[in-house]
């Protein structure tokens, strides 16, 4: 199952050399005041989809595929098995 996300939060455990990367969605909450005011910011809501947690090389690595995939030299990037009880 595909899960669309639009924000994410990341933060590091030095002490446990750990990674968490949460993956979320934000949408707008509706107004339900019927007012027309154009200027007024709609209330963001704020779902949690995932969860990772990981070490910091994996992370390093999982950085490195995501760029390598953004700049456009490849079309798909993998960490072949071996490469995953490093």
């Amino acid at each position: 199952m595909l899960q669309f996300t639009n924000s994410f939060y990341c933060s590091y455990n030095k002490d446990q050399n750990k990674l968490i990367i949460r993956f979320r969605q934000t949408e707008p909450i509706p107004n339900e005041s019927n007012s027309v005011d154009e200027d007024a910011q709609p209330e963001i809501e704020i779902h949690d989809l995932v969860s990772l947690v990981m070490d910091a090389d994996f992370a390093q690595r999982l950085a490195d595929a995501v760029k390598e995939l953004c700049d456009g030299n490849t079309g798909k990037a993998e960490m072949p098995d071996n490469e995953t009880n490093k």
